[in-house]
């Protein structure tokens, strides 16, 4: 009597637990396969088309490392009948992008002002995104470097503290981040508030001082101080480049000319915004009333209206010597 033992079947091969499915993945992956059968031969797992594990026991396994990776597994009996699994697509990615700041993005702990240019560069086999970020909120996306946002400052609060930052993702879900950058905005002129000479102050000195106090974000402005007499242009008549803010500041001009004078203190920050204060009107007058004839009644009483006396006269004198 003899026994035949009849193998027709195909082995049974899968890839099991943990191995990933096709995608994008952030660390190294591990490939395991199980086979089966009556007379089971060898069992391969080939990646990119190489042989890169084989046993003739199950289960098999091998760690799948960085790069983009074509994956199947192959078996065989003793009798010659094959199987295999399907291929399946793998990119291990385990590095992170590199992402930074470059010119002409404002830099660190400055204050800005108008329409300001955040420019990102990054880099990375599989980038994915670059992110630009204004206190935590997206400004723009961008699907390659360098990305650049256009920061209009003017529709953003003046605040002394704005977070400045980006991140780069790739498609296996690495992130990176360049720093965080604090940014003031400033698009508010020097207030100022004019002390003295008061408004339409009588002077009979040429030399002024012209006291004013002026706020603003920055310690330090520089004020200009403009006088336009008897009608004529204003003209510059004094500075200050290193006026102290919320501090009274003095320019004093030793020539003020004689007539009315209208001026005002323009003062500018260190971003350029500029502001004027109001308008003050200084009259002086430094000529001597000049009295060249006056006619006594028989009878006087005291009073007398001298010809041809100075515009600004006010009173005068007589002394009569008997």
């Amino acid at each position: 009597t003899r026994t035949f033992t009849v193998d027709n079947s195909n082995p049974l091969i899968n890839f099991v637990s943990p191995t990933p499915l096709s995608g994008n993945y952030g660390a190294n992956q591990t490939i395991n396969v199980t086979a089966s059968d009556a007379h089971l031969g060898t069992i391969r797992i080939l990646v990119d088309g190489l042989v890169a594990a084989s046993s003739g026991t199950s289960p098999l396994s091998f760690s799948l490392t960085e790069g983009n990776h074509s994956v199947q597994a192959f078996v065989n009996d003793t009798l010659g009948h094959t199987n295999q699994t399907e291929a399946r697509d793998v990119l291990v990615d385990t590095a992170k992008p590199q992402i930074q700041f470059v010119s002409p993005t404002p830099a660190n702990d400055t204050a800005i002002a108008g329409m300001q240019t955040v420019n990102v560069t990054a880099s990375d086999t599989n980038l994915k995104n670059i992110t630009i970020f204004i206190d935590g909120i997206a400004e723009k996306t961008c699907a390659s470097g360098p990305c650049a946002f256009s920061w209009n400052t003017s529709e953003f609060f003046d605040a002394p503290d704005y977070e400045l930052n980006a991140t780069a993702s790739d498609i296996a879900g690495n992130k990176n981040s360049t720093e965080l950058r604090l940014i003031a905005i400033d698009n508010t002129a020097p207030a100022i508030s004019l002390f003295s000479p008061a408004n339409n102050t009588l002077s009979n000195s040429p030399v002024q001082n012209f006291t004013f106090n002026a706020t603003d974000f920055f310690n330090t402005v520089s004020c200009d101080l403009y006088i336009s007499n008897n009608g004529n242009p204003y003209a510059l008549s004094g500075s200050n480049s290193t006026s102290q803010t919320f501090k009274n500041t003095t320019i004093t001009n030793t020539s003020v000319s004689e007539g009315t004078n209208y001026w005002f203190v323009r003062c500018s920050d260190a971003l350029g915004n500029t502001g004027d204060s109001q308008v003050r009107a200084l009259l002086t007058d430094y000529t001597l009333p000049q009295v060249t004839s006056f006619t006594l009644e028989n009878t006087f009483n005291g009073i007398f209206s001298p010809e041809n006396a100075d515009g600004n006269f006010d009173s005068a004198k007589i002394i009569i010597a008997t």
